[in-house]
């Protein structure tokens, strides 16, 4: 039988100052604990952080489009059908050709059942590989359109994996940076990327509210709300609206010549076009229709200080 433990001075001392653990919290974590593991990231972090990080915003969401291999493997589909194509071709030909006692006949997939087996496996392969090559052009069309990753997105990764989280030659593919897409394919006007990429980590106004489960709680990492982005934008884009409307008009209201009042316009016209094309998504045709009626509008302005 074993003896019980003999009563220490150090035990009578902790029995009569016991540590204070309030329920419901955890203890203070250990700086020790928190650095090895900051350390350590390829044990403690690895794929999991990497996946929870990449999913917490499009910017970090980045993959790569895999063109020569898609365009590879629809080529080998092209030729298997092809390869196909020209035996059935060469089986109608022979039958075409063949003695009207053999009873063999273009005319009846009944009949090949029995008479042209091979015809019938040639069908059956070929159901298969076109809805293989149909499917791949469908889904491969839809990747290849989305547009490129950026070289801020690219470098948002790369910064993120210098924490050497994931085995560094897993993480090469980031150097196929030709290759690289964005999930998110809206497009945003050129203002709109400068703000992102300038005043979103200056400005906390501009800053996403952070949820628990969805983003990462890091101070190396921020989120931008788009939200806020586009309101910051839009109102900036009514205001000079307005200014391009109400300041040419006053303007011309002071200046007689017309040649001058010409060169007014001609200025707040080529203004307008190059503020247009920077500050929405619009195709050009669409920019050079709004900036004729621009430039009708101050036409009438000019007209008006003339009579």
């Amino acid at each position: 039988m074993a003896l019980p433990a003999p009563v220490t001075a150090s035990l009578l001392s902790s029995l009569a100052n016991p540590a204070l653990v309030v329920p419901g919290t955890d203890p203070s974590p250990d700086p020790l604990e928190e650095k090895r593991k900051n350390k350590q990231t390829w044990k403690y972090q690895g794929y999991n952080e990497f996946a929870k990080w990449t999913a917490s915003d499009d910017d970090f969401f980045i993959f790569r489009r895999f063109g020569k291999l898609n365009a590879l493997t629809i080529l080998w589909l092209q030729y298997r059908i092809g390869i196909i194509e020209e035996e059935l071709e060469a089986i109608h030909e022979a039958i075409a050709g063949a003695a009207l006692e053999t009873g063999r006949k273009n005319s009846s997939f009944q009949a090949d059942e029995k008479q042209e087996v091979r015809r019938v496996q040639l069908m059956s392969d070929l159901s298969h590989l076109l809805q293989k090559y149909n499917e791949y052009i469908t889904t491969y069309s839809a990747v290849r359109a989305r547009r490129r990753a950026s070289a801020r997105q690219i470098a948002n990764v790369k910064n993120w994996a210098t924490r050497k989280a994931v085995t560094e030659k897993e993480i090469r593919y980031l150097d196929h940076t030709g290759d690289l897409i964005s999930i998110s394919d809206r497009p945003h006007p050129v203002i709109h990327s400068f703000l992102n990429n300038h005043l979103t980590r200056k400005i906390p106004i501009f800053h996403k509210r952070r949820y628990e489960d969805t983003h990462v709680d890091s101070e190396y990492t921020s989120y931008a709300s788009n939200n806020r982005l586009e309101a910051f934008s839009n109102s900036s884009i009514i205001f000079l609206g307005f200014s391009m409307l109400l300041g040419p008009m006053w303007w011309l209201n002071f200046v007689t010549n017309n040649t001058k009042r010409l060169g007014i316009i001609t200025g707040f016209v080529l203004l307008s076009m190059v503020l247009m094309s920077l500050a929405t998504v619009n195709r050009p045709f669409e920019v050079i229709a709004a900036t004729a009626a621009y430039t009708a509008v101050l036409t009438v302005f000019m007209q008006l200080g003339a009579n």
